[in-house]
């Protein structure tokens, strides 16, 4: 436990997270109509619906509740899944979010392997067959984790809102934004799932001595 908390330390994951944010793609214009569009009262209430979401999916059984009311809407054909799912492709959210998992359960398993974990060298198109193997199933749960979290986030939103909150998306500033914070993201959770696979490497190495 100790290990992983320092691996996951705040500090650390900011200071990470803050010098990897290619903030040369936001123009000043970009930055302007962010701040305009979040400081509104739409958007610091999608702000606080999203952050609110983020703590309530700490309990299991919230998230399963909001997981099964996004798939009783997805079967009726709801309207408002109609919407999350044009977000969703505005925002590239399912490849991107698959990408990043895959390419940090990459990064795992070559902390494993720098870690010593493995009794032979692993090549590492192994390894990648491996994750690529992983793809479908990573998939499947992140289209519906997405719209669980979603549904959650969004609930207090009227169509009108979110039809906003997906205008923003679609603009060049909403764009580069989600860009950048995905290049961030994928820069410190595949040093995090590095540092991971090469400690849990000293941990099997410690077993099998």
């Amino acid at each position: 436990m100790a290990v992983v908390a320092g691996i996951y330390a705040t500090d650390k994951m900011t200071a990470a997270f803050e010098a990897a944010l290619p903030v040369e793609r936001l123009s000043d214009a970009d930055i302007a109509s962010l701040r305009a569009f979040f400081e509104s009262d739409l958007g610091a209430r999608i702000a606080a619906g999203e952050i609110a979401a983020r703590q309530a999916f700490l309990d299991p059984s919230l998230e399963q509740i909001a997981t099964d009311l996004a798939e009783e809407r997805a079967a009726q054909n709801h309207p408002r899944i109609a919407q999350l799912t044009e977000f969703n492709i505005v925002n590239d959210l399912v490849e991107r979010n698959v990408s990043g998992a895959l390419n940090a359960n990459f990064a795992f398993y070559m902390g494993l392997s720098d870690g010593g974990a493995f009794a032979a060298p692993i090549p590492e198109e192994m390894m990648l067959a491996q994750v690529w193997d992983q793809e479908a199933a990573i998939r499947a749960e992140t289209v519906q984790w997405l719209l669980a979290y979603q549904t959650l986030a969004y609930e207090d939103l009227s169509d009108a809102d979110l039809a906003a909150y997906i205008a923003l998306s679609r603009s060049a500033a909403g764009q580069a934004i989600n860009a950048s914070l995905f290049a961030a993201f994928d820069i410190v959770f595949n040093a995090i799932s590095h540092d991971l696979g090469r400690a849990a490497a000293g941990f099997i190495a410690g077993e099998d001595t």
